[in-house]
């Protein structure tokens, strides 16, 4: 019986130890199973496209879960594939930057984990790769458009060309060319364009494109007008509100080239004269609006002138009568003298001259003791000269300066003022600078009733007694204190006291007037004493002195003019006496009367 007992038991010990065994097996085959099935597990890739970009071919793919890196193949047409790089976990793109233009390219991708790799996917992805245009200028272009220009690119059917604009923020296709530029009409003045260019292959493929670039449309000016005036050529223009300035362009007639004539600040300035012109020439003139470094269009004919300007008349007195002369005329076949004196109201012809080279006329018989005003017509033509005016002065007449010293002072300055207005006389106010701002009223009235006004110092300051520097600074600062006023400088000097020597001849820089008759005004402040001392010694030719700033001398001078005029005088200033006596003046010599 145990030993029926014992066989049991070895019975079950084998059974136990097979079962073992295969246990083993199973484990073994598992695990190889494990192995084999993570094998299949690095997955393919899945291919999104490849893009054309600017230089470069980008291929894309779709992440996997168990790769390390990734492998990028390539072919071109038919080709074999070839590796050309890899990339590292995560990465789910490859930039292929060694494209060639024209060519058709195809890409695919396989993952890696260890030393496994995934399959891959056999059809790829194609790109037609088309070399990107460079947009290599945009400018604001003639005839109120933009132009943008490009590279050429090889091997290509077109361009197209694509807008946006600040109120158009989508782009839109604008234009298909073979041409390499563009000009756009189609734009709005001061609205900001962005352009963008793509090429399209032979091979069906599009280009990328080049980074946007952007303008400002800053469209030409279109009122524009030409005149022709004595300064020069005035340009004017309507305003143009979206550009910070303009630019003015000149050109002759038949040169190609324009050139900058001037650059203006600021949009409200609308009108420029170009005073560097010459007359009878032709000129073309252009407009342009800027902005920072942007120029505006601009009309590429533009705008066309011939400067002719009427002669430019000068008068001046003579013994012989008033001589004119003029600048030659570019037109036309002659000139027609015309003088019209004061209270007459039309123009009267006094001389007919058919020749354009003849410059010169003298009126022989003016209107005695009124003023004469003359302009030049030039014949078979708009053109008529400025006018001038001149008193008629009779050279076989007796004549006489009186001249006033120290003023202004309103109280007598007008006085005098009031009695050669009322006798249709004239006479020189040498005036003091520094009194010239606070009796500017008395200067004004001086002018305007063909008064001559002298320089007399700006201080009072005896020139003797100082340098030169402060020489001409007397005399400057006292021009420019009447200038401001009448807008004509002194042209004459008396001294304070009547005292030159050899600084101040070299130094005044104009003639110097001193005096024949003195009538002492100044020390006896007696109107009779002036009277009596005038009638003593005037004569023909006489200049004479006061001062416009005493009372006695007011009530003289009322006396004496009316004296004077009865007596066959004509009452003149010194640069008129001394022109119809014939005496050419000259800056530093010093002169004290006409005989």
């Amino acid at each position: 019986m145990i030993s029926e007992t014992e066989n049991c038991g070895d019975n079950m010990k084998k059974s136990l130890s097979v079962a073992m065994i295969l246990l083993t097996f199973i484990n073994i085959f598992a695990i190889c199973a494990t192995i084999v099935s993570f094998a299949a597990e690095v997955t393919t890739p899945v291919l999104k496209k490849a893009e054309v970009n600017y230089g470069n071919v980008t291929v894309y793919w779709e992440n996997t879960r168990t790769a390390d890196k990734y492998r990028v193949y390539r072919k071109i047409g038919d080709g074999d594939w070839e590796y050309i790089g890899s990339t590292g976990k995560g990465f789910s793109s490859y930039k292929d930057d060694t494209v060639k233009n024209g060519r058709t390219y195809t890409y695919t991708v396989r993952a890696i984990y260890g030393k496994l790799y995934s399959s891959y996917d056999k059809e790829g992805v194609e790109a037609k790769y088309v070399s990107t245009p460079k947009i290599v200028e945009i400018k604001n272009y003639y005839s109120d458009s933009v132009r943008i220009q490009w590279n050429k690119v090889n091997n290509i059917k077109k361009y197209v060309v694509y807008r946006k604009d600040t109120k158009n923020q989508d782009w839109v296709k604008v234009a298909q060319t073979t041409s390499l530029q563009y000009r756009d009409f189609d734009i709005v003045n001061g609205r900001n364009y962005r352009y963008i260019v793509k090429a399209i292959g032979e091979n069906g493929g599009r280009s990328g494109y080049v980074k946007n670039v952007k303008i400002t449309a800053l469209k030409a000016p279109e009122e524009v007008k030409l005149t022709s005036s004595s300064k020069g050529v005035k340009i004017s223009w309507n305003k143009m509100t979206s550009g910070t300035g303009y630019r003015v362009y000149r050109k002759l007639k038949g040169a190609t080239e324009w050139d900058l004539v001037t650059k203006i600040k600021g949009n409200t300035t609308t009108s420029y004269t170009d005073t560097k012109v010459k007359n009878g020439k032709t000129y073309i003139y252009m407009v342009r609006q800027v902005k920072g470094s942007t120029l505006g269009t601009y009309n590429p004919h533009g705008y066309t002138i011939k400067y002719i300007i009427p002669p430019k008349l000068t008068a001046k007195h003579s013994p012989n009568g008033i001589v004119l002369s003029w600048d030659k005329a570019v037109t036309g076949n002659g000139y027609k003298v015309q003088r019209k004196a004061s209270g007459e109201n039309e123009w009267k012809t006094i001389s007919t001259i058919t020749s354009l080279s003849k410059l010169k006329y003298t009126d022989e018989k003016p209107v005695y003791g009124k003023k004469n005003y003359y302009r030049i017509v030039v014949s078979d033509s708009k053109l008529v000269s400025n006018k001038r005016a001149l008193y008629g002065i009779n050279p076989k007449k007796k004549m006489v300066a009186l001249t006033y010293d120290d003023g202004p002072y309103t109280p007598v300055t007008n006085q005098i003022l009031d009695v050669l207005e009322e006798n249709n006389a004239r006479a020189t106010f040498f005036v003091v600078g520094s009194r010239v701002s606070t009796y500017k009223d008395c200067i004004k009235r001086e002018y305007s009733l063909g008064c001559e006004i002298g320089n007399h110092s700006y201080n009072h300051t005896i020139l003797t007694s100082v340098g030169a520097s402060t020489i001409k600074a007397e005399i400057a600062d006292t021009n420019k204190a009447v200038k401001n006023i009448t807008g004509q400088a002194p042209k004459i000097v008396r001294t304070p006291g009547g005292a030159v020597n050899s600084t101040v001849r070299e130094n005044v820089g104009y003639p110097m007037f001193n005096w024949s008759v003195d009538t002492l005004d100044w020390k006896y402040r007696d109107s009779s004493s002036v009277v009596s001392s005038i009638k003593s010694n005037v004569r023909d030719g006489s200049i004479v002195l006061m001062h416009d700033l005493y009372g006695s001398t007011g009530n003289a001078t009322e006396e004496i003019v009316p004296w004077l005029i009865k007596n066959g005088y004509q009452l003149v200033t010194v640069s008129e006496l001394m022109a119809v006596k014939g005496i050419d003046v000259q800056k530093g010599e010093l002169y004290c009367s006409a005989y």
